[in-house]
């Protein structure tokens, strides 16, 4: 079979406007993290010059990153709801898929049996609702999820389900676990 590589370009807090012109020649995809992006508070001038830019710069977006607290019941809502606003702004893109990256407890506290339960209850619930509207659920790791012989991400994988929820393996992260 064939692989597909692909250049992805991660812009973190910074507007999309100030992406030189030279991307084009790139024919790199986009991958807006650490950007809050507020469903009710884009205007839709807004998503047309981001439309605009995308293209004309030869850029897609394929992913979108959103960010949350899947381990907390009340909080994953919230972060379901977040992510599904931002899916309905990228779609229009081209953006086929959310990626999340369950935000780790403070102080790097590994999370209990049970709420490892809970947010791979939560990640189904959020890639079901994703699939309904015709995009994917993309978990992505960082150094939490590997540590302690990748506890948290082995969770991810017997807790959720395959047909709902896929992984962005990032292999630097993996690498710098234990």
């Amino acid at each position: 079979g064939k692989v597909q590589i692909v250049n992805q370009l991660r812009v973190r807090h910074c507007p999309i406007a100030t992406l030189p012109i030279g991307f084009a020649t790139m024919r790199a995809t986009i991958d807006i993290t650490g950007t809050k992006i507020d469903p009710e508070k884009l205007p839709p001038e807004l998503r047309a010059k981001t439309e605009e830019l995308l293209h004309s710069n030869g850029l897609r977006m394929p992913s979108v990153y959103v960010g949350g607290i899947m381990h907390e019941a009340d909080a994953a809502a919230r972060t379901q709801e977040m992510a599904l606003g931002i899916a309905a702004i990228c779609k229009p893109f081209g953006c086929t898929g959310v990626v999340n990256n369950p935000n780790p407890k403070p102080k790097n506290e590994e999370k209990t049996d049970a709420e490892l339960v809970l947010q791979g209850e939560m990640l189904n619930r959020l890639g079901g609702a994703l699939k309904a509207q015709g995009m994917e659920l993309r978990i992505h790791n960082h150094t939490p999820e590997m540590v302690s012989g990748a506890r948290e991400f082995r969770s991810t994988l017997k807790t959720t389900d395959p047909r709902l929820v896929a992984i962005c393996l990032d292999i630097d992260w993996v690498s710098q676990g234990d």
